[in-house]
This record gives structure tokens, sequence and C-alpha cells, in this order.
């Protein structure tokens, strides 16, 4: 799996913005890593590690093995019967989801008394998972391989993760940032650009940087709103993250922030997918009305 981010591709361009950086830089500090999921990296990294072990090690922290089961069990995932057990839930979810939805949670539960006008996180959650199964439906409709789809539904999972950093640690500012996106009704992207100087797409690639997450999943949180600047000539985890972003608006969570976020139908075009969007929305239907 890809992990280094190459020099001079445009995702390092991302991560070396002067804006970003001097966001940054005025951050007291960004979310460490949970001690949860280091400890699921050794087991997944151990020859005897096993799935029970996994589901074993989240099942001693109450707050991870609530946000599993509803992940498990939510209507997206179309699973029949309810998984009331975290080790049933790892086992049904897969590793690299898992420890996503370890690091999603994390960050998720450090926010959860954020109160910024309209802003709801439990909104945002939702739309979260709903990303998530829609870009892991996306990606294997197309046949691509286990570790393709398991990058979509990671990548998906975390897309929207810039969104609580900057909520939390410059709320003042990220305030100001909402206000403007409802008063115009502008792209929240754009409203960020322009009164921080940077995207909370750019602060969640930097913060999954940050935690050595694979090249392909910041890749795909940078460029889910803008996925052309992402260069490539075929299906990607950015193609089904921005996709899978746009749909769980349409079909699932509702918008978290007004503003126009649509399907980039050129870029799609351009990589001559355009034929498979009536395919993935169908699909994406079909599990959000389960």
């Amino acid at each position: 799996m890809e992990t280094a981010v190459q020099p001079g591709s445009a995702l390092a361009a991302v991560l070396a913005d002067p804006g970003l950086k001097s966001l940054v830089s005025q951050m007291r500090s960004l979310p460490s890593l949970p001690s949860l999921y280091v400890r699921v990296l050794a087991e997944c990294q151990s020859p005897r590690g096993s799935l029970k072990t996994v589901g074993e090690i989240i099942a001693e922290d109450v707050a991870m093995t609530a946000k599993i089961l509803q992940m498990v069990n939510s209507s997206f995932f179309g699973l029949r019967g309810r998984v009331s057990s975290p080790v049933h839930g790892v086992q049904l979810l897969g590793l690299e989801t898992v420890k996503a939805l370890v690091l999603c949670a994390h960050v998720f539960s450090q926010f959860d008394d954020i109160k910024l006008g309209h802003f709801p996180i439990e909104v945002l959650w939702r739309h979260s998972l709903a990303s998530s199964a829609f870009a892991r439906l996306i990606a294997a409709s197309e046949r691509e391989e286990e570790a393709v789809v398991d990058m979509a539904t990671v990548a998906a999972i975390l897309h929207d993760v810039g969104q609580l950093v900057l909520a939390s640690r410059v709320p003042d500012r990220y305030a100001d940032v909402l206000a403007l996106a409802h008063a115009r009704g502008v792209p929240l992207a754009d409203a960020e650009a322009e009164t921080i100087g940077t995207t909370h797409a750019a602060v969640g690639a930097y913060l999954l940087g940050f935690w050595a997450l694979p090249a392909p999943i910041l890749e795909a949180v940078a460029f889910h709103h803008t996925p052309w600047q992402a260069g490539g000539d075929r299906f990607s985890t950015v193609t089904a993250v921005h996709v899978a972003d746009a749909l769980a608006d349409e079909l699932a969570a509702g918008d978290v922030i007004p503003g126009p976020r649509e399907i980039d139908t050129r870029y799609l075009d351009d990589l001559g997918l355009s034929d498979r969007l009536a395919v993935w929305r169908d699909g994406c239907a079909r599990i959000a009305g389960e």
C-alpha cells in the first residue's frame, strides 16, 4: 500500500500551501493518534493478530463499542439482523474500515460539545457513514481491487474530519466561515478559503498525513470537492469519495452546510465514466432507502 507523498505531486502542493501551514501554526495542537488505534494497529500487524482480538480490544472502550455498533447496524451497510457484539462488528466491517472508524470516532468524540450555529455534529456523522457505504459500493461496482475498495471506504468516512479540526481549534474564525456560507449560499470550501486561507479538505489531509495514513487516502480527502486537481486518467479513490460525498447529501444525510455541492461531470467525462453515474446513483439510492 502506498504511503509516501510523492514530491511535486498535486497532493504535495496542497500540503505545502502557505495558507494551510500558516493556519496550522496558529493552532495550539492537532488531535493525536488515539491509544486504542495504536493497540488495534499493533494487533493487526502481529503475526498472531486476529479479528476476534481486535474486537475484544475495542470492547474495552465503551464509547468506541457504541460507534462500531452504530456503524455496523446502520441501514447504509445493509446487514440483516441486529449486531450486538463488537467482535462480530469487527468481523463484518473488516480491519481497514474498523481502523478508520476508530480514528473518526476518536475525533468526533472529542468535539461532541461543539455547537456552532448550523453545524450539527450528528448530521456530519451520519453523512460520514453514508459517504463511506456509498464509496465502498461505487468502488466495488467498478471491480476495483480490494485495497482500493478499502481505501475508498476509509477515505470517505474521514473526508470531512478537517471540519471538526477547524471548528474546535479556531472556533471563532470558523463561526465566521459558517456565517458566510449561510449568508451567500456558497460552497463551504469557498467560504473557508476566503475567510481562513485554506479549506477543511486540506486541513483533513494534513491531519491524516500527520497520522501517517496512506497517500491515496490523503489524496481523496484533499480533493473530494475538486477531483480534477488530483490528476489521473482512470477511476480512483478520489473518484469514489467525490461522488459518494455528493450522493450522500443528495440521497441520505442532507447538507451539513448550505451551498452547491455537485458531482463534477466534466471530470467524469474526462475519465470516460459519465455513463456509470446513473448506476452508482441507483445503487446508493437502494442503500439509502433500506
